[in-house]
């Protein structure tokens, strides 16, 4: 595995408690930027009155796009528990577990698809 030969994590016990670590920051980092990238756009009025509805349009996708990088996060803290202290799963369970993250990573990437749609009128 590289991921050994990086970070001189031999047991993969220890290798999956560092991915679900390390998704469990990137999602809370998400989290984090999205609220900003919002709060900028906290009064849609200041816009010129053609594009207001579509600002608040995308305020109200970035407090769900907020949401999904949260649920990430809980779902990557939740696994990092639940291996590191050998609770419930087995490792195959874990590496179940990632395949479900890695689906609703898949699903935002496409409901991201959908904006990118919404959002290309204006070019």
């Amino acid at each position: 595995m590289l991921t050994a030969n990086v970070v001189t994590i031999s047991d993969p016990d220890g290798i999956v408690v560092g991915w679900f670590a390390a998704m469990a920051a990137v999602g809370v980092f998400a989290v984090l930027g999205i609220w900003r990238a919002r709060s900028l756009m906290e009064n849609p009025t200041r816009y010129d009155a053609t594009v207001q509805s579509d600002v608040a349009k995308y305020r109200e996708r970035l407090g769900r796009d907020a949401g999904g990088a949260g649920f990430v996060a809980v779902l990557c803290v939740a696994g990092a528990v639940l291996r590191a202290t050998n609770i419930v799963l087995p490792l195959y369970g874990m590496y179940i577990h990632v395949a479900v993250i890695i689906g609703v990573l898949a699903f935002g990437l496409s409901q991201h698809h959908g904006a990118a749609k919404e959002l290309n009128k204006f070019a």
